[in-house]
């Protein structure tokens, strides 16, 4: 089983307007103004679900994390290799 530690939460309380959580929108919104940083980038894709909506989990996976992998015949401007 999985556990979580302050430092678990340390994205989301950044990027959410409410302690310890971030929308799915709010993650869209801080990718197209601010996120650059491998760091935290590297945070956002290594996220696994510990407790909750298992759904909510693959639409973030879905609609944030897809991006940064590459995809063939798609857009693959935000993969690094």
């Amino acid at each position: 089983m999985k556990s979580a530690i302050t430092f678990h939460f340390h994205l989301s309380e950044h990027i959410g307007g409410q302690y310890y959580s971030a929308s799915i929108d709010e993650y869209k919104k801080a990718l197209k103004h601010q996120i650059g940083d491998y760091v935290i980038i590297n945070e956002m894709l290594s996220g696994a679900v510990i407790t909750g909506d298992d759904t909510l989990f693959r639409d973030y996976r879905r609609e944030i994390i897809e991006r940064y992998f590459y995809h063939p015949g798609s857009d693959n401007k935000y993969h690094e290799a």
